[in-house]
C-alpha cells in the first residue's frame, strides 16, 4: 500500500532517533557528563539521518518500479514483433500462392457463373415451352374452385382439363385476375403452383405470394368464409404473354441454349 511523505519520513525518524539516544547519546553522555548541547546536535542528526534513509528507501521503490515498467514494455514489444512475425508470414504464404492456381480459379467461377446463367435461360424457355402446351390442352379457361387459408397463407384450387395437368409444375407462375362487370381482367395477385397437380382430377393447387392490387382483405374474406359467389369474379391465368413469341420452338430453343453454353467453355480451353 502506498504511504504518503510525511508518514513515511516520521517512521524513519523514529527509527533514527532511537539508535542514536541509545548508542551515541550515551557515549557523548558519560564524556560531556553535566552538558547538554549534544542533545540539540542530536535532534538535527536524528532529522537529517531519517530524511537521507528515507529517501534512499523510497529511490529504491522508484528504480524498482522503473526496472518493472521495462520488463513489461519488452514483454509488449516481443509480442508485437512475434505478431508482426506471423503477418509477414501469413503473407508470404499467400504470395507464394501459384498465379496459375488463381488463373484457374478464376475461370472455373466464371465460367461457373455463365453455366447457372445459361441453364436459367434454358430452364425459363423449358417452362415457356410447357405454358404453350398447356394453354394448347386446356382447351377452356381454368375452373376456381375455392380460396383457403392455412398457417398463414392463402391458397386457390382450380380445376382444369386433366389432360393439361402433365405441363404444369411446381413453382410454375400463374397470375389471379378479377374480373369487372365490363370484362376486364385486371391482375390481383402473382401465384405459383403449390404441388403437383391431380391428374386424375385435374385439381391444381396454387399459393398467393404477392398481391399486385388491394386485394388481400378480399380474397382473405373469401377464404374464411367460402363466399363461392364471390369466387366467381376471379380467375387465373398462365403468367406470361405467350402471343409475344409467335410459333417458336421453346424445346428446340432450350436445347439449343444448353448446346451453345456447352461449346462456348469446351472449346474456350483449347
Amino acid at each position: 500500500m502506498t504511504q504518503g511523505f510525511w508518514e513515511g519520513w516520521s517512521r524513519h525518524l523514529f527509527k533514527w532517533y532511537g539508535f542514536l539516544f541509545t548508542f551515541v547519546g550515551t557515549i557523548v553522555a558519560l564524556v560531556a557528563a553535566k552538558e547538554h548541547w549534544w542533545i540539540c546536535m542530536l535532534l538535527v542528526l536524528g532529522a537529517y539521518a531519517a530524511a537521507g534513509s528515507f529517501a534512499y528507501v523510497q529511490h529504491k521503490a522508484l528504480k524498482s518500479f522503473e526496472a518493472h515498467q521495462k520488463e513489461r514494455i519488452a514483454a509488449g514489444d516481443a509480442a508485437y514483433l512475434q505478431m508482426m512475425q506471423r503477418a509477414e508470414e501469413a503473407e508470404r504464404s499467400l504470395a507464394g500462392v501459384s498465379y496459375d492456381v488463381l488463373a484457374r480459379l478464376d475461370d472455373f467461377c466464371t465460367q461457373h457463373a455463365y453455366l447457372t446463367l445459361g441453364e436459367s435461360f434454358a430452364q425459363h424457355a423449358d417452362c415457356l415451352g410447357r405454358m404453350q402446351a398447356f394453354l394448347t390442352e386446356l382447351q377452356r379457361p381454368m375452373d376456381l374452385r375455392v380460396f383457403s387459408h392455412y398457417s398463414g397463407e392463402l391458397y386457390a384450387l382450380a380445376k382444369i382439363v386433366p389432360a393439361a395437368t402433365r405441363h404444369v409444375r411446381i413453382g410454375d407462375p400463374f397470375v389471379l385476375c378479377r374480373l369487372t362487370k365490363g370484362g376486364l381482367e385486371v391482375p390481383a395477385a402473382k401465384l405459383i403452383v403449390h404441388q403437383a397437380p391431380n391428374e386424375a382430377t385435374g385439381v391444381v393447387s396454387f399459393r398467393i405470394y404477392s398481391y399486385l392490387a388491394d386485394e388481400m382483405g378480399h380474397i382473405e374474406g373469401l377464404a374464411r368464409t367460402g363466399d363461392v359467389k364471390g369466387i366467381k369474379g376471379y380467375g387465373i391465368k398462365v403468367a406470361y404473354d405467350l402471343t409475344r413469341y409467335g410459333s417458336t420452338d421453346f424445346d428446340g430453343l432450350a436445347k439449343g441454349i444448353r448446346q451453345i453454353v456447352s461449346e462456348l467453355f469446351r472449346f474456350s480451353e483449347v
